[in-house]
Order: C-alpha cells, then sequence, then structure tokens
C-alpha cells in the first residue's frame, strides 16, 4: 500500500501527515473558471464527464494534495430521483419540492438513477486513470438527512425550517423519503466503488441542525444503514463520515455508525490526549497547552477573516467543556440521580499517566461538579501533591465530615485501600498503569454496595469487572 491516505485509513503511522480539503475544485481557481464557463452552467459541468474528471485534476496539478475528490454535487441524486434541479445565477440550487405523498410516488425507486448518473460514474473512470499512482480517489454523496432538506424545501434555507416541519407533521412521508434516500445512496455509491473510488464520503451538511432523538433517527441511522451496506458490498473500502456542525455530538459519531474516521486517529499518533482516545470520547483534554494553542488558532483564524475555521476550533473547547460536563450528570444518574453524602474515590488526577501535571485536567472539572451535588470525595494520584489539589480544586479546607449529609468535600489520601473503603463509586480519571492491576475483587469487597466503576479512560476490561459484581461503566460503552 503506497498511497498515505490509504495507509492513514489502514492505521498506519506516517511522518508527513496526508492532507486534503474537501472542495478542492472551485472558482478560487483560475483554471476551473475557464473549464466552467467552457462547460456553460454548473450542471453541464457536472454531467460532463471529461469535464468533470479535469477540475478534479486541478488542484492536485497545483497543489499535490494526497487525495482527489470527485467533482459533482450532493442534488445530482435527487435528480436522478425524478427532482427537477436547477441553479438561479447567484443564489444557488432550486428544486421540484416533496411536500405530499403524490409528490413523493412521483420519484423513482433507487434502481432507476443510474442512467442519470452514469456521466458521474464516468468521471469516476477517468479520474482513476489520470490521477498520479501517490494520489487517492475520494468518492462521494450528501447525507440522507441533508439531500431530504433540500428536496423539501426546494433550495437551501438557514434553519432547515420546511423539513423539519415536515418531519413533526407527517413523519410517515419524511421517514419514507429518509429511506428512499438511503437506499439511493446505497446504489449510488456502490457505482462509484465499481468505477473506481477508492474512498467513499458521506456530507450531513445540515446535521448540527437535528437535536436529541432526531440526531439519532435522521443524521447518525440513515449513515449507519448506508455504511453497513456499502461495508457488506465493498469490504475493505474505507468510509469517512461527517455530520457537520455536530457540535457534542461528533463524539462516538463513527463508532456509531461504522465509519473508519477511528482509524485515522490511529495513524494520527500514540499521545492519548489527541489520538484514538479523543475520538473513543476520553473524560476531555488536558495539558499546559491545549487550551492556549487552541485559542491561538482561533485567533489566527480571525486575524484572517476564516471565520468557520475559527468557528470550527471554538467547538473543540466547547466539546471538551461538554464532554466533562456529561460524566459529571452520567454519575449522578447512575448514582440514584444524587451523589450527596456518597463516598467516591477518583483513580488519578493528572491530566494523563506518567506525569504530575494536572493544569487543565478533566478532573477539576468532574470533582467540583461532585463536590457541589454533596459528594465525599477521596483523591489517589501516586505523583499529584495535596498542595495541588487544594490549588486546583479552590477549597482550601479539605478536612472531611462523613457525618455532614448537606455539604460536598474532598481528601487527599495516598493510600488506595483508604479511598475505596465505604465508598459507592470508584472513577478512573486517569490512566496509570498501576490501575489495571489492582486487586478489585479485595476493593469490591471494600466497598458500599451496588458498588460502581465509571471507568472515563476504558482501561479495565468490562466483563471482568462486572464479573466481580461491581456495577460497571466504561467510556465509549455507552
Amino acid at each position: 500500500m503506497t498511497k498515505s491516505i490509504l495507509k492513514a485509513l489502514a492505521g498506519e503511522k506516517q511522518k508527513v501527515p496526508p492532507i486534503w480539503m474537501m472542495r478542492q475544485a472551485g472558482r478560487y481557481l483560475p483554471e476551473y473558471r475557464e473549464t466552467r464557463a467552457k462547460a456553460g452552467d454548473f450542471l453541464s459541468l457536472c454531467y460532463n464527464s471529461e469535464l468533470a474528471a479535469e477540475v478534479t485534476l486541478q488542484p492536485i496539478r497545483r497543489y499535490g494534495f494526497d487525495a482527489a475528490i470527485l467533482f459533482a454535487d450532493i442534488l445530482l441524486l435527487p435528480q436522478a430521483l425524478g427532482s427537477d434541479l436547477w441553479f438561479e445565477t447567484g443564489e444557488g440550487p432550486r428544486l421540484s419540492t416533496v411536500k405530499t405523498q403524490a409528490d413523493f410516488e412521483n420519484l423513482l425507486k433507487p434502481e432507476e438513477i443510474n442512467e442519470t448518473l452514469a456521466p458521474v460514474y464516468e468521471t469516476v473512470k477517468i479520474l482513476s486513470q489520470e490521477l498520479p499512482k501517490e494520489t487517492t480517489l475520494i468518492g462521494f454523496a450528501g447525507a440522507p438527512w441533508t439531500v431530504a432538506t433540500y428536496m423539501v424545501a426546494g433550495r437551501g434555507t438557514p434553519d432547515q425550517a420546511p423539513a423539519h416541519a415536515l418531519k413533526n407533521e407527517n413523519p410517515d412521508l419524511f421517514d419514507d423519503l429518509i429511506d428512499l434516500l438511503v437506499k439511493g445512496s446505497i446504489e449510488y455509491l456502490s457505482h462509484q466503488i465499481n468505477a473506481g473510488a477508492e474512498v467513499i464520503k458521506i456530507f450531513d451538511s445540515w446535521a448540527g441542525s437535528l437535536k436529541g432523538k432526531d440526531f439519532d433517527k435522521y443524521a447518525l441511522e440513515p449513515c449507519k444503514k448506508i455504511i453497513a451496506a456499502l461495508k457488506s458490498k465493498h469490504p475493505g473500502v474505507p468510509i469517512i463520515a461527517f455530520p457537520r456542525q455536530a457540535g457534542e455530538r461528533y463524539i462516538g459519531f463513527a463508532k456509531k455508525t461504522g465509519a473508519d474516521i477511528k482509524k485515522v486517529s490511529l495513524a494520527i499518533g500514540s499521545d492519548k490526549r489527541i489520538g484514538q482516545y479523543f475520538l473513543d470520547s476520553g473524560p476531555g483534554f488536558g495539558g499546559s497547552c491545549f487550551k492556549k494553542d487552541i485559542l491561538n488558532l482561533v485567533y489566527i483564524c480571525d486575524h484572517y477573516g476564516l471565520e468557520e475555521v475559527s468557528s470550527y476550533w471554538h467547538k473543540v473547547i466547547d466539546i471538551n467543556y461538554w464532554q466533562q460536563k456529561r460524566i459529571s450528570y452520567l454519575i449522578v444518574d447512575k448514582l440514584f440521580r444524587t451523589v450527596s453524602g456518597k463516598k467516591i474515590a477518583i483513580f488519578g488526577f493528572a491530566f494523563k499517566a506518567d506525569t504530575n501535571d494536572t493544569r487543565e485536567s478533566p478532573a477539576i472539572s468532574i470533582c467540583k461538579d461532585l463536590i457541589e451535588e454533596g459528594s465525599k470525595i477521596f483523591i489517589y494520584d501516586p505523583k499529584v501533591k495535596k498542595s495541588q489539589l487544594e490549588r486546583d480544586l479552590e477549597i482550601n479546607n479539605n478536612k472531611i465530615n462523613m457525618n455532614d449529609e448537606k455539604d460536598g468535600s474532598w481528601q487527599y489520601t495516598n493510600s488506595i485501600n483508604e479511598a475505596v473503603t465505604n465508598a459507592d463509586a470508584i472513577i478512573i480519571m486517569t490512566e496509570w498503569k498501576e490501575f489495571e492491576n489492582l486487586d478489585y475483587r479485595n476493593i469490591f469487597s471494600l466497598m458500599r454496595s451496588p458498588s460502581w466503576i465509571f471507568d472515563t479512560r476504558g482501561i479495565l476490561e468490562a466483563e471482568y469487572i462486572k464479573s466481580l459484581g461491581f456495577k460497571f461503566w466504561k467510556i465509549g460503552l455507552g
């Protein structure tokens, strides 16, 4: 395997990470503008296989990116299904709308789309022959939710309100439309793979407008179905899924849908703050540089007017904060929705193992939350000193009174046994090696029942811990 992006997707570490951009081809390139003028209009460009291949190749020739992404449009699929599609100059796409059962029944079946989309498949074939041997070819499609928002509204909308209204007022019709787009996407992407696409990208532009159960139903589940079908038909073809502006819902998305972003994370490196543990939903980032470096990126992006990029990096900070709060709330909920007066042992306080560095450690936020809820916290970390805890928790009086049922408090301990004796729960906050090898059978005998372990680092074997009698929650599994 010689292509760097395929290596990355297979989990192989590389000295220089591969790079590609989602919108590599476009009007920022003078050669693109010339080619589009030659085509006459945007749709004619999409359906002219030779010219579509040419604009796909242009950024590769100019910048040498490690991947080329097929030049097409996410709305070619609804057009192939029977929707009218045209582009208004200066305003964007327009489609005939799908708002009634009669509108839906006028659409074609998924297997009937390929005649219309044949030029796209031909573009893929041309590219598979003409791209440099080291360049990966990425095929793509819009995700069902995003495509449906255009089909219902007949155009792009700032808040996707027409689609939200239809799914609420006529859920059966909307579910049928999503199901049709799932099947159509499988057909479309499968043909791209047959034509030579080496990686598939599913792009959900408007996933960020879905909240709660709607996100699961209309963003996650359709993507999961598409990926499962493609992996069944084309095992070994990597799939990237991107639910744009999903915020905290990015966490766990790859694992739940079966996408291959996890494999990319393995190739990033072994630093557990930025590699696979981030994408497997750790308790949050920490360290002296994390927040400072991210905010520097925000400043640079703001300076150069890159508002969307700046917003993205802001979201990294937001997700980090949200993840810590999520874990705090989850612990309280599992412990019968109250931790008042309950003893909780904290295993580890440093932001990562093999250091005494607690700066920006997620343990700070989580411990503060639990103390505010009335918990009695016993903190054990093999390298962190009591003075550091006093500084980080901003609480000078750490004398604990276990008979006080109202006020939460904390205590430093250098003994695992002292931390767990009569404890209601253990929270593993740092991935110290010693925590993997403790005598959990004996620990169980020292704790109160029901005895909980919350493994925010994913270091313990779930089945073994449960077999000892513990209630167990592990990051990435629930």
